[in-house]
């Protein structure tokens, strides 16, 4: 048996000084004046119960309380046996040799239990302490009263209400620690405890023993210093008429203070100083905001006891990173589950390594970044951001980032801009002022601006390619294969298409670029035209890629029409057996049109980037609540064709531009058009390889199941890409998956619970307890007029003015029956598009310019606005509003439509 002293060794103290006895040992050894200390170990105590025969006894009585819960009489045997037990011969030797060591005329016992004065629980008050002991027959007995500590009542209850097992009592050490005879003491807070202030310190202090103020007997000074100014913000001075002090029996007694020390500080200005130097010091030292007992001797400061402050949050320190799903949201709006988040990090690390390749990166560049781009993309509770800075890093690849740097905020559709001071120092750090590094980016520059003149070409050649290689994977029934065919088609899919992926990459950073410099010139050289006009000039002059499969559902719609059997059959059947009522009846064209449009448009559906949402191949009723509502409109104007929004502004662009101007501005013009068309046809590809690879997903869910590898086949969605290539690579550390599954499931459930805010900060380990509150309340103000709440402002970004009724839909299971609403929901994706014919208006709480619900919508001519904070709880249905699509205004003009509706909006 060993005694634990300063000169240990680290591996000793962590397994046998306990959570005070540690930390102790960490001050001493970082040289903070601590008076001498001295550890009976956690394993002394454990042979004291071993050696007397009660460690059983203890055990029954713990586990006894577990299930009567009667902490009072469990607590009250324990230490009944622990006060009648005698302390074996050796183990007294070597308590007494631990008082002899200290060699001073009086000391303190303390407890320091293992998982005591630790970041989750402090035990602040549960155990014991003594003072003013003098005898080798009082450290004997007192001791064992430390011991028996701790098994009071309050302790067993903590432990038992934290869910922390009783059992861990038996891991409990002691303290010996010099006596100081203190002649102020007082405790410190690192972080504000009570306002949660983590840049202001806190000192609580007071004359004489420190006990009077661990116990609430005195009323402290308090002091409020702020870390960066380091000035003494407020002070609060109790009336202090006595103070505890050692009497000639050794006991704490009251003593009258003199009048003329009541009402002033106790502390000095010196010592306020050296205090707060010291808190900042302590919580640098231990990386964690600290809760420090001190005392004051003869002007010197000595430190008792330091541990962490649980009831505030961790210091964030280490690397920065900022969070936003500003422009992901789009894509993978809401719960995500790990599978399609895990295959879109993969996907993403791997298609922008080929970007740097095809802008001739160098390759010992292209090492440095891999890192960032293996991490573009992170998930919090079950939600994918972008991990911002490392898109910002991918940007100093091409020369101009700070103008880069704003067109893609601009793209993204970012709520803030990056801080000017962070984005010098990442861009200085990624260069590093090498003059190499520089030659290399002007070469990526013109690599760029090589592929600006042959673009067209390029990407139609990719597109061609595309359409060969998607044809072979389109008409395989993955669900029929089994796992190890599906998984070698996976693999194909990868290298034939993924990894094919340059053209598409480079047309989004000129598009980037162009919509960017557009932007800045109708802002310069318009400026008396409305914002909205830069979105007018980019809308598309008929037949969008995009808006392809609702046109054909359009056409789909007129043919039910001309047909008054078939209208019938649709009209009246439910959703749910409309497509078995057309499978048993006799319309054989029809059916083969519906059979050939789910081929080629089967993988549109909502919220369709997301691999568990069920496309049109596995759930067709989408297709007839789009068809069932077209059912109930006008036809004839639906269908995209000349843009007279486009039309009228290119009118106002010729007469406002002076002739020098007009060339340039038509350069960039044309340019801007060409990227943002070609950035739509390639993401309707990217689009079309997610339907395959949902397929392919969902049949190894359905070989799985067969195999009993898991329960049911969207469990499969629970696993990560690395998980799923385990299963064919003997890659999985788990082999049964079904557990794992299960917890998963568990949490997933937990997160739709709550939502996370849009954008926030970490740093150092990102998911470590307290280091960020990504639900911390919102303080900017929502897109409302504070003179007229009746008012909300977003984006415009198609142009009209129309009045309606509000229907709300947030997720594809929400009511979709639509008849001329105005659509209000928080995001959309390409997969929405079918409803847009049978709407008004379209309002999205979140989304860009160049969102797909602008682009799109311009194409259809349904005015449209975007990015409006807080719409989906500020508007209810049925709500009656007008909204100006080139303003991006919505005024409310009732609560209530004129017609009586549901809460799903639905009309009766």
């Amino acid at each position: 048996m060993f005694l634990v002293t300063q000169n240990s060794c680290l591996e000793f103290v962590i397994r046998e000084a306990g959570g005070k006895g540690y930390n102790l040992y960490l001050l001493t050894k970082a040289g903070y004046n601590v008076p001498p200390w001295v550890g009976i170990g956690i394993s002394i105590f454990q042979r004291f119960l071993t050696d007397t025969g009660l460690k059983s006894q203890i055990i029954d009585f713990l586990d006894q309380a577990v299930v009567d819960q009667n902490w009072k009489n469990c607590s009250e045997n324990i230490k009944q046996r622990i006060f009648d037990t005698k302390i074996p011969i050796k183990i007294q030797e070597i308590i007494v040799l631990a008082y002899q060591k200290l060699d001073v005329s009086s000391i303190a016992i303390r407890s320091s239990a293992q998982d005591e004065d630790s970041a989750q629980y402090s035990f602040a008050g549960q155990n014991s302490s003594f003072l003013f002991i003098e005898t080798e027959n009082d450290v004997l007995l007192k001791i064992k009263e430390c011991w028996a500590s701790a098994f009071s009542e309050r302790s067993l209850f903590y432990r038992f209400t934290h869910n922390i097992s009783l059992r861990n009592t038996l891991n409990f050490g002691v303290v010996f620690q010099k006596m100081v005879e203190s002649e102020k003491s007082g405790v410190t807070f690192t972080q504000d405890p009570i306002n949660k202030n983590k840049n202001q310190i806190v000192i609580n202090s007071l004359y004489g023993m420190g006990e009077a103020l661990v116990s609430g007997l005195l009323e402290p000074d308090m002091y409020f210093i702020d870390k960066e100014t380091k000035n003494l913000d407020q002070k609060t001075l109790s009336n202090k008429y006595s103070k505890l002090i050692k009497n000639e029996f050794h006991e704490l007694v009251q003593e009258s203070i003199g009048i003329t020390q009541q009402n002033v500080s106790s502390l000095n200005e010196s010592e306020i100083n050296e205090l707060s130097q010291l808190a900042e010091s302590l919580e640098n030292h231990f990386n964690y905001p600290q809760d420090i007992e001190w005392a004051i001797k003869n002007d010197s400061i000595y430190i008792l006891q330091t541990r962490p402050l649980t009831t505030v949050k961790p210091i964030q320190k280490g690397t920065l990173r900022i969070w936003d799903n500003s422009n992901i949201v789009e894509s993978y709006g809401g719960i995500t589950k790990p599978l399609t988040f895990t295959f879109a990090q993969y996907v993403y690390s791997q298609v922008y390594d080929q970007l740097c390749k095809v802008l001739l990166v160098p390759e010992f560049r292209r090492t440095a970044l891999k890192p960032y781009l293996d991490h573009m993309l992170g998930i919090f509770y079950g939600r994918i951001y972008y991990n911002l800075l490392n898109w910002y890093r991918l940007l100093t690849i091409i020369p101009g980032f700070t103008s880069n740097r704003s067109f893609m905020e601009n793209m993204m559709g970012v709520d803030k801009k990056l801080e000017d001071e962070i984005a010098s120092e990442l861009n200085s750090s990624e260069l590093q002022s090498s003059i190499i590094l520089k030659m290399y980016q002007c070469l990526s520059g013109i690599r760029l601006l090589w592929f600006h003149f042959f673009s067209e070409i390029k990407i139609q050649k990719f597109l061609k390619y595309f359409q060969s290689t998607y044809e072979k994977f389109l008409d395989f029934d993955y669900n029929s294969m089994s796992a190890h065919q599906i998984y070698s088609y996976h693999l194909e899919v990868e290298k034939r298409l993924l990894c094919k992926w340059q053209e598409p990459l480079l047309n989004d950073l000129l598009c980037m670029i162009h919509f960017g410099i557009l932007k800045k010139l109708c802002l310069l050289w318009l400026p008396q035209h409305s914002v909205s006009l830069c979105n007018d000039l980019l809308a598309e002059d008929g037949h969008l890629e995009s808006a392809k499969p609702t046109l054909e559902l359009l056409e789909l719609a007129e043919e039910i029409k001309k047909n008054p059997l078939l209208f019938q059959l649709i009209n009246e059947t439910s959703i749910d057996n409309c497509s078995e009522a057309l499978e048993q009846s006799n319309f054989q064209e029809f059916k083969l049109r519906i059979k050939n449009y789910i081929r080629l448009y089967g993988f549109r559906c909502m919220n369709e980037m997301k691999l568990e949402e069920k496309d049109l191949h596995q759930d067709s009723r989408f297709l007839y609540i789009c068809l069932k509502n077209y059912l109930k409109s006008d036809l004839q104007n639906k269908k995209t064709g000349k843009n007279l929004m486009r039309k009228n502004a290119e009118i106002k662009v010729s007469h406002a531009l002076s002739i020098l101007k007009k060339p340039v501005f038509y350069y960039f013009l044309k340019h801007a058009r060409r990227s943002v068309k070609n950035r739509e046809l390639t993401r309707f590809c990217r689009t079309r390889i997610y339907g395959i690879i949902r397929s392919m997903y969902f049949g190894l869910g359905t070989d799985f199941t067969r195999r009993k590898m898991i329960s049911e086949k969207e469990d499969i969605f629970y696993l990560t890409v690395q998980e799923l290539k385990g299963i064919f690579d003997a890659g999985l550390t788990i082999q049964d998956l079904k557990p794992l599954i299960t917890l998963r499931k568990n949490s997933y459930f937990e997160y739709a619970k709550t939502e996370p805010l849009n954008r926030f900060i970490t740093r150092g380990p990102v998911y470590e307890g307290l280091s960020f509150d990504p639900f911390e309340k919102d303080t900017e103000q929502s897109n409302t007029n504070l003179e007229n709440p009746n008012f909300l402002t977003g984006i415009g970004c198609s142009s009209g003015i129309v009045e309606g009724v509000v229907k709300i839909v947030l997720n594809p299971t929400d009511d979709l029956d639509l008849n001329g609403h105005i659509l209000v929901t928080y995001r959309t994706d390409p997969g929405w598009i079918p409803l847009y014919p049978s709407i008004s208006g379209l309002l999205v709480e979140r989304g860009g310019l160049l969102s797909h619900s602008a682009i799109v919508a311009r194409e259809m001519g349904v005015p449209t606005i975007v990015s409006i904070k807080n719409l989906t709880q500020i508007l209810k249905n049925g709500m009656q509003v007008k909204i100006n699509g080139e303003k991006g205004t919505i005024e409310i003009i009732s609560d209530s439509p004129k017609e009586k509706a549901d809460h799903n909006g639905n009309f009766f």
